[in-house]
């Protein structure tokens, strides 16, 4: 989530419990180890038709299904690797159950059909969870708990306003009351009034362009402030994200001899997956990320008319994307 450096379980190394798996391995192990037996057997097992090479096929097939599923068995251990229900016992283990994302409602004409948090979100709540052992105080704990008021809450971000104590003048100092400190607002976290104590949380809907509904900001506010959450001294002010709307233009020229259309329909649908995956607080909008989906096969080069240049976003904005328009513009070699 936006600004939390817990581990990125993405860039965990692969889990050496998890083998490669390969039938002409796997056979020609077991070929070895039957001629280590049986040295007669050398001459026959490289012919198709014969009975004991045909039995060892078989035999490799069957240890290269155990070892598929061993490694399935192996990743629905680990919550990196593990989905579906596996996963959901897995948070379990942490306190956290799957959040329902749409009540179903089978007499709605049509039937509105119930929608459940998807595996990647439960994943990062579970993962979140352990910061929200003690009470909302580090940041991650923060996001957990944001996250767990709300499901249509995608994304979150947790900044606090800094202040440096102003210095001033005797003259003026001599006017105040011995006790009053003037402070001025170093890093104001997005806030319009910050003061001293407060936590900014940053809201992101996965509705529409990202804005939170009122209903939302509210049960975030209110699981913030449980009197076991909230630490005593902090306040908790969530609010919703300042939207950057944006649209993607492109000219692109293809090579000669694909189909247009499907050329097309490759680099809209990873122009939309990208811009989707950056519809996050604090993800910039990159024109190298545009120009990489946009490069798919049969695409010779890209004219990029539309952002003309990065759009920056800070911790408590995101970029939406309102439209995306791609044309071809010729053919080359």
């Amino acid at each position: 989530m936006s600004g939390f450096t817990s581990i990125d379980l993405s860039k965990l190394p692969a889990p050496e419990v998890i083998k490669t798996v390969e039938y002409e391995v796997l056979l020609a192990e077991m070929k070895a180890e039957a001629i280590s037996f049986m040295p007669d057997l050398e001459a026959y097992l490289s012919l198709e038709s014969e009975p004991t090479a045909q039995l060892l096929r078989v035999c490799a097939y069957y240890r290269m299904l155990d070892r598929l599923e061993f490694n399935d068995g192996a990743r629905a251990c680990m919550l990196a690797l593990s989905t579906g229900s596996n996963l959901d016992q897995l948070a379990a283990l942490f306190g956290v159950t799957r959040q329902v994302i749409q009540e179903a409602n089978p007499n709605a004409v049509p039937p509105i059909p119930e929608v459940l948090e998807d595996d990647d979100r439960l994943r990062i709540r579970a993962h979140l969870a352990p910061e929200g052992f003690p009470t909302a105080g580090p940041r991650g704990a923060y996001i957990f708990w944001a996250l767990s008021a709300s499901g249509a809450i995608k994304d979150v971000s947790v900044d606090a306003p800094r202040f440096d104590k102003l210095e001033l003048d005797p003259s003026i100092a001599a006017q105040l009351p011995a006790d009053v400190l003037v402070l001025r607002v170093v890093d104001d976290a997005g806030l319009d009034d910050p003061m001293p104590g407060d936590v900014a949380v940053t809201v992101l809907s996965r509705d529409g362009d990202g804005t939170p509904s009122q209903q939302d900001l509210s049960a975030v506010s209110t699981g913030l402030n449980e009197e076991d959450i909230r630490p005593l001294t902090d306040h908790p002010r969530v609010k919703p994200p300042t939207i950057i709307p944006y649209q993607v233009e492109a000219m692109l020229t293809l090579y000669n001899g694909p189909d247009e259309g499907l050329v097309l329909a490759a680099a809209r649908e990873a122009i939309e997956a990208y811009v989707d995956e950056h519809h996050r607080l604090g993800h910039d909008i990159t024109i190298s990320g545009l120009h990489a989906a946009l490069h798919q096969a049969g695409v010779q080069n890209v004219d990029l008319i539309q952002p003309a240049a990065h759009i920056e976003v800070d911790d408590y904005q995101a970029a939406y994307c309102t439209g995306i328009t791609l044309t071809v513009g010729g053919r080359d070699v």
